[in-house]
């Protein structure tokens, strides 16, 4: 229902449908139900994210090539392990240096999907709020300060006067 929300509405719709959300989560926040307000947080950015992704279909048409690109992962024969023990020469150490560094660059692709959804400036102001409240959300959760970070990190990314996130991410 979420991505039909994003392609049926007009752009002030799909901000009330967003703003509706993150006032839900407000009212989960205040009574403490705080995976609640994460959830209600999170409907929020995904409504404005894909309504974005939206305004410029090229960007996620280059997001999932990215995704699909594989990386031979296959386990080495007991051969190949065997030879990897034995021969330890510099070729063999930089070939698997390079394969790693293409995993990871792959990973960092991967993980900055988000990232790569171009958003209006009169939009980021709402998502810097929307990732800002669930990131005082996760804050009252344990075990959760990495997504604090992440998430003021989003902040900070859409609004970088906004205070309050950066306070909130040294806590973490």
């Amino acid at each position: 229902m979420k991505e039909m929300i994003s392609d049926t509405l007009d752009e002030e719709e799909i901000i009330k449908e967003a703003q509706k959300s993150k006032e839900e989560g407000n009212r989960f926040f205040v009574t403490q139900n705080y995976e609640n307000a994460i959830e209600k947080y999170s409907n929020s950015i995904e409504i404005l994210t894909n309504f974005c992704k939206s305004l410029h279909p090229r960007v996620e048409e280059i997001v999932e090539s990215i995704e699909n690109v594989e990386i031979n992962e296959k386990e080495p024969s007991k051969e190949e392990k065997a030879e990897q023990k034995d021969d330890k020469t510099e070729g063999n150490e930089e070939k698997h240096d390079e394969n790693d560094e293409e995993k990871e660059k792959v990973k960092e692709l991967k993980e900055e999907k988000e990232e790569t959804v171009n958003v209006p400036d009169h939009l980021k102001p709402l998502l810097a709020v929307y990732h800002h409240n669930r990131a005082a959300s996760y804050s009252q959760l344990e075990g959760r300060e990495v997504d604090v970070i992440k998430d003021c990190s989003k902040t900070i990314q859409y609004d970088s006067k906004y205070t309050k996130a950066y306070v909130r991410r040294a806590k973490a």
